[in-house]
Parts: C-alpha cells; structure tokens; sequence
C-alpha cells in the first residue's frame, strides 16, 4: 500500500501544478473580421519616397498582386516612424487585401504645428504614385479609410476634415486608437486637434483604454463628441479593460495597439533635434541614442488577443461595413459580437469592452 502511496504522490504534484498554470490568451481565430484567413500570402513593402517628414512608405498586396485595393492611410503615434512599431497590424491589413499608406510626417521631436500638413502632403504623394505609376496595386478610392494611434489620431481627424477640399478621396471609415495631442500629457503645450467637426460623417471608432495613463480619454472624447458631421448612430466610444486573468495578461496601456515585428522596419529613425545645440558630437549622438531606445518600440510588446479581438476585429468590421455592407455588428452597435474580446484557455471570457453610443 505504501509503495502504491508513492507512485501516486508524483501524479497528485503534477496535477496540483497544472491547476496551479494560469490561462493562455485566445489565439487569433480562423475566420471572420480580425482572423487568419487571409487572401493573400504576403506583403510588398515599398519605399521610402519622397524626402524628409513629407516621406512615406507603401505596403501593397502580394502573391497574388491584385489588380486594385482599398485604401487605409496609417497614422502613427508621436515618435513611431519606424513602421515595424505596427508590422503586426499593418502585415494584417494587407495581406487581408488593403494597400496600407504609411506616411512619416515628423523628422524630429520639434515642430507639432507641421505634422498634419507634412501627413497630408505624403497622403497626396502617395496616392498620386499608386494612381499613376506602374508596378503598383491602384487604388479603389471609393474604398478609403484612417486607422490612427496617439498623436496620429489628432492629425487623422484634422486631415479627414479637410480631405475632399485637398484633393484626397473621401474617406469612409475611421478608427481612433488612444488618441492623444501634444497636451496630453504636457498641458501648458498648445492643442494641434482642429476642428472635428468638420469631419464629415463616415463610420467612425473612438477606442480607449482604461489602463492608458499616458493619453487618457481626453482626446478621444473630444474627437468622438466634437464630430458632429458624424451621425450618431455611425459612430462609438470603446474602452478596452486590462485582463490579469491569464498569462501574460492583457492591458490596455497606451501602446497596447502596437504590434511590432522587425520584418516591417523601415530603418526610420527620428532626430531629438540636438544637433542644433552646442553639446560636443560624441553627448549629442550619445543622448539621441537613448532617447530613441527610449521611445515606442521597447514598450511596443507583442500581439496579442487585444489585436485580434479588439483593434484588428474592429477596423477589419470597420472598414467591411462601410465598403461592402457587411459585417457592422462586429464594429458598431453595443453588439454581443463588437464588446467581445475572446476567451482565455479555461473558458473564462475575456473581461468585455465598455461601448459608447453616439449621441
């Protein structure tokens, strides 16, 4: 009896420790907005052109190439000039079939007050190559979109607001990830969000975290409130909770909607602007380097289920919805299917998203 004792007691450890595993994360589905089943097998990454903070990069399509593709410019948050901060998202978006423009709008850490107009200029560039020049996916302009994180939220809702004056299709869709402005965290800086009230009304995601102490909501609420041109039932505020239920856990921190992936580095790198001071050479190179460590991609993380449930399932819907008709109760509506964020590995759902309705 004794020896059956021992044999057992091996067994009764090993199970108590996998009681004692926490979850693991929902992996990306198979199917539907957000999902793997991507119809094509890889990405074109194009670029640079153009010159300075007017530059931009293409991401198109391939194997197979098609002949045209929506559109969905790509706004980055302060600092993030190097696309591999959101390869992850940007490899989704086309390989699901969209050409992703990437402009770079900023060369340093100074001159906030040029950064709409130096987007809209490689917007412009951008689209003026795709509908013209050969070896490129053309453009289905009736098909555009925004995406924007942090600051790129403030020059998204400026340019949307003056796109067809300038030339630049209209634009259908627009996500708004933890939108920020030069204030958000320094408030004596002067606000560069313009009017949105001049956004004309598309469908529109204001997304929010509630674990974001850099931006907050303040921005995001301005843009989701202020946009009157918007319908209110074309438009939500989402606040994304963290999760610590499994690991690692989930949380919706200021750069929880950065995916980065080395394959999708541009090699871009943004100046801290010392060179204009009388530093020697050697502290110059030496603090610019560790301002730039200190930036975005170290605290970019990976993806995980707050991409694929979250962010990507929404501007996948987002854009479904208003190019094809299909799939809106992923996107909008205070849906079972738009609040859900997937479930970790014991059956427990992840905690859900808070919507919003517009009013």
């Amino acid at each position: 009896m004794s020896h059956v004792k021992f044999l057992l007691l091996p067994c009764l450890l090993l199970a108590t420790v996998a009681l004692a595993r926490p979850p693991k994360q929902p992996s990306q589905p198979d199917i539907g907005p957000g999902g793997s089943d991507y119809p094509h097998d890889g990405v074109r990454m194009l670029g640079p052109f153009g010159e300075g903070a007017k530059a931009f990069w293409l991401f198109e399509p391939d194997a197979p190439i098609p002949v045209s593709a929506p559109v969905i410019a790509f706004l980055h948050g302060f600092s993030a000039v190097d696309a591999q901060a959101y390869g992850g998202w940007i490899g989704h978006l086309v390989r699901r079939g969209n050409i992703v423009i990437y402009p770079v709008f900023q060369t340093t850490m100074f001159g906030a007050g040029h950064y709409t107009a130096n987007a809209l200029a490689g917007l412009k560039d951008a689209l003026r190559m795709l509908r013209s020049e050969p070896d490129h996916v053309r453009p289905e302009e009736d098909n555009f979109a925004f995406v924007g994180h942090s600051l790129g939220c403030t020059i998204s809702a400026n340019i949307i607001g003056v796109a067809v004056h300038e030339g630049l299709p209209r634009p259908k869709a627009f996500i708004a990830c933890h939108a920020g402005d030069t204030n958000s965290m320094m408030p004596l800086l002067p606000s560069h969000l313009q009017s949105p009230a001049l956004m004309p009304d598309l469908l529109m995601l204001v997304v929010v975290g509630a674990g974001d102490y850099v931006a907050g909501d303040t921005t995001g609420r301005q843009i989701f409130t202020q946009s009157s041109g918007v319908k209110p039932s074309h438009k939500n505020l989402i606040i994304v909770q963290s999760d610590h239920t499994g690991s690692p856990g989930l949380v919706s921190s200021h750069f929880a909607p950065l995916a980065a992936i080395k394959a999708f580095s541009t090699g871009a790198r943004l100046s801290i602007g010392l060179e204009e001071t009388s530093l020697p050479g050697p502290l110059r190179s030496a603090l610019t380097e560790k301002i730039n460590k200190a930036m975005f991609l170290p605290r970019s993380g990976g993806i995980d289920a707050l991409d694929f449930y979250g962010y990507w399932k929404w501007l996948d819907a987002l854009t479904d919805a208003a190019f094809y008709g299909t799939h809106r109760e992923w996107a909008l509506g205070d849906t079972p299917e738009q609040r859900y964020l997937g479930t970790w590995s014991d059956g427990r759902p992840v905690k859900p998203a808070i919507v919003e309705l517009g009013k």
